[in-house]
């Protein structure tokens, strides 16, 4: 996968942290708390307590908005995991081959807090585990200014699926699900998006845990010809630049009209944004509005940038799905805003950034289950399998795997053993 840039001392400051929290454990985690958030707690965990007085402050009406975000996400989740099979086949007399499917036992979700309190990100990282069986999800998050994660993350964590909360951010977190303190049970994979240092500490780790993706800053690129609409595409690409001033709303067309209209939305609606102050940030320093000659050309500088989303504001925009091959996820149509993805049309919007996405997907309930192999084969199948198993195995000089092939002929022994007298049946 693409590895994000950092610094030197985004590296250094990740790698002393993790350190930290390898060595001192509960410790460590609750001192960069104090340090970083400038709240101090006797235990990272979020207590029963904590959890129902969290619980008691969201309100009825934001209750059944996450709820319904989360029954979309849960479906489309579903679906996923009934799209891999468990199979068994017969390949040959005597071999039998078959795949299960096994979830990995423990999860950990990471939850960005900040400036803004990321409940989509509690969803889309705990439904996916939940949903294929994960034994035990844990959810790390940052506390707010009053030393508690958001309600609204904690319900939305709690009705997705989560076993535990703790109140900790940052790479300290991440360190303390990947290696395991007294509070926190080491995780198997690791989950979710975060910021530079947290996207570090996930690509240390990576080996000691598995985890999902590396993503960087967000990305939207609309592909758009001269029957769009500009204020819908301002509004899109506005959208994502609100995130981070380091966020990348471009635009490629074939339509100079269209290009220059987006150009004067976006400074309109500029003008109306309360994010306007990192949106415009991110506009001036990453946008892009390039022109192309035609819808060809637009499409082949897509798939070469591989962005994390994609809008197609076409006529036609169906025609595309084929041709779009590198994206995190696709949006056809003016309708179908970012946003929807977001926040709750069910896809998920963990996705891979910084052109990784020419080789990786974004996060889904396949990321948290394992599709094992396994094989059988009775005594008529050795007969057909050894003599090529132990031909091949001399080729390569591997001597051991020649006799441990040989050997289970019912007609050969190790004394005997000579590979090159051992004769390949006729197909």
């Amino acid at each position: 996968m693409e590895t994000p840039t950092v610094s030197a001392d985004v590296r250094e400051t990740v790698e002393d942290i993790i350190e930290a929290v390898r060595s001192d454990g509960d410790n460590a985690v609750l001192d960069y708390t104090r340090r970083f958030d400038d709240i101090s707690r006797d235990q990272n965990q979020l207590t029963k307590e904590e959890r129902s007085d969290a619980i008691g402050r969201v309100s009825e009406e934001e209750k059944r908005i996450i709820d319904h975000s989360l029954d979309r996400i849960q479906t489309f989740a579903e679906a996923q995991l009934e799209s891999i099979n468990e199979f068994e086949m017969s390949l040959g007399d005597g071999v039998v081959l078959g795949q299960k499917l096994v979830p990995i036992e423990r999860v950990g979700s990471y939850v960005p807090g900040g400036e803004y309190p990321l409940l989509s990100s509690a969803l889309m990282t705990v439904v996916p585990p939940a949903v294929a069986g994960v034994e035990r999800i844990v959810v790390s998050t940052p506390p707010q200014e009053d030393g508690l994660p958001h309600p609204a993350v904690v319900y939305g964590a709690m009705e997705a699926g989560a076993d535990e909360i703790f109140v900790m951010g940052g790479a300290q977190a991440v360190a303390a699900m990947a290696h395991g303190t007294d509070e926190v049970t080491a995780v198997d994979k690791l989950l979710g998006p975060g910021n530079a240092f947290v996207t570090e500490a996930k690509r240390q780790l990576f080996g000691t845990v598995g985890i999902d993706l590396l993503a960087g800053p967000s990305e939207i690129l609309v592909l758009a010809d001269d029957t769009a609409d500009a204020e819908l595409i301002a509004a899109d690409l506005l959208a994502q630049a609100e995130h981070d001033t380091s966020a990348r709303p471009l635009l490629v067309t074939t339509s100079t009209a269209i290009g220059e209209a987006v150009i004067g939305e976006v400074e309109d609606q500029l003008g109306n944004l309360e994010t306007a102050e990192i949106a415009r940030d991110a506009w001036e320093q990453m946008g892009i509005v390039a022109l192309a000659e035609n819808m060809d050309e637009a499409v082949t500088i897509a798939n070469e940038l591989a962005v994390e989303h994609v809008e197609v504001h076409t006529e036609a925009p169906r025609e595309l799905l084929d041709d779009l091959r590198n994206f995190g996820t696709l949006f056809l149509g003016e309708n179908t805003a970012n946003v929807f993805s977001d926040k709750l049309i069910g896809t998920n919007h963990t996705l891979p950034t910084q052109r990784s996405a020419r080789h990786t997907n974004g996060l889904s309930v396949h990321a948290v289950v394992k599709k094992q192999t396994y094989q059988e084969v009775s005594d008529e199948g050795v007969s057909d399998l050894e003599p090529w198993a132990t031909r091949q195995s001399t080729i390569e000089r591997l001597d051991g795997h020649a006799k441990s092939s040989f050997v289970r002929s019912q007609s050969n022994t190790l004394p005997s053993y000579e590979a090159s007298e051992t004769e390949l049946p006729n197909e």
